[in-house]
């Protein structure tokens, strides 16, 4: 897949998906796909535009919260089987006009032979432009428009607001399941305290990204890939009370593995909320409660 981040013309034509896509779930899988499934019948390329930041938050001044990081997200999108993915600067196109955004950026830049959005999908200066004005402009250049229904959980929209409403609660499995694949991040190991080591338990510690999604603070069961191996792993998410921290970091006690993972980037995909963060007496007791953590890790099944 090539990455383009800049506005600069495509060597092809293409059936490209339009929106923020974080987190890559159910909805915005369905709105790839069909992209990808339109390309290949007319013989272009498939293409994703999509944003460095979050629209709503350029305009708004809210904060980002991703559920994904960017390396994550392009992974994810790859996956799919994209052709092309545009990562761009919202504010250069903010102030174009719903005419002036597909006369632009999709016909004269991306050489669009279709677009697919969800049914949500605004655009234009303001986000003015609905998916229904997409269509009448696009029609003008013989650009063929499709408008995606919501996917339902639990008959309710899926959506990245919904997802992580449910992640700070610590309803993983929901979670998990309407984004289509299991939450986690892939960071790098930094160096901590070395506590674990001086009771049995050795941990790695990660810290997150700014804008990161954070997930309720506590324990939960996790899937460790290493290598491309698999481990069980008692993760806690937090300020780790007992021992303290300054900022919230991921820690991780890999079950039945042993190595030197300093500065090395390791995936972490949590499977289910085993307890919530708590802060323990003593060191000992903070050691048998992740003992115990780590028998009912083992119960938890990888798949949801």
């Amino acid at each position: 897949m090539k990455i383009v981040y800049d506005i600069i013309p495509s060597e092809n034509e293409s059936f490209t998906a339009l929106g923020f896509f974080d987190g890559v779930h159910l909805g915005h899988k369905d709105v790839i796909c069909t992209a990808v499934e339109n390309a290949k019948a007319l013989g272009v390329k498939s293409c994703v535009l999509t944003f460095s930041r979050r629209p709503k938050s350029i305009l708004t001044g809210e904060s980002d919260m991703f559920l994904t990081t960017e390396s994550e997200k392009i992974r994810l999108i790859e996956s799919l089987g994209v052709d092309l993915l545009y990562i761009v600067d919202f504010k250069e196109m903010m102030s174009l006009s719903g005419e002036e955004f597909v006369k632009t950026i999709l016909v004269d830049t991306l050489k669009c032979k279709g677009v697919v959005c969800g049914f949500n999908y605004h655009f234009g200066k303001g986000g003015k432009c609905d998916s229904n004005a997409l269509a009448k402009i696009c029609d003008k250049y013989n650009c063929k428009t499709i408008s995606r229904e919501p996917i339902l959980y639990d008959d309710e929209c899926i959506s990245s607001s919904r997802i992580r409403n449910l992640l700070q609660n610590g309803k993983v499995l929901s979670a998990n399941k309407m984004l289509g694949h299991k939450f986690g991040y892939c960071l790098e190991v930094v160096h901590g305290r070395q506590l674990g080591r001086t009771i049995g338990i050795p941990t790695i510690n990660q810290a997150f990204p700014e804008n990161f999604c954070l997930p309720k603070f506590g324990v939960y069961a996790s899937l460790v890939t290493i290598d491309g191996k698999e481990y069980r792993g008692v993760t806690n998410i937090g300020v780790k009370p007992t021992v303290g921290s300054d900022k919230p970091v991921s820690e991780t006690w890999i079950l039945n593995y042993s190595g030197n993972l300093y500065c090395k980037k390791v995936d972490i995909r949590l499977l289910d909320f085993v307890r919530a963060e708590q802060k323990f007496a003593s060191i000992s007791e903070l050691k048998n409660q992740i003992l115990k953590d780590s028998e009912v890790v083992k119960r938890i099944p990888k798949d949801f």
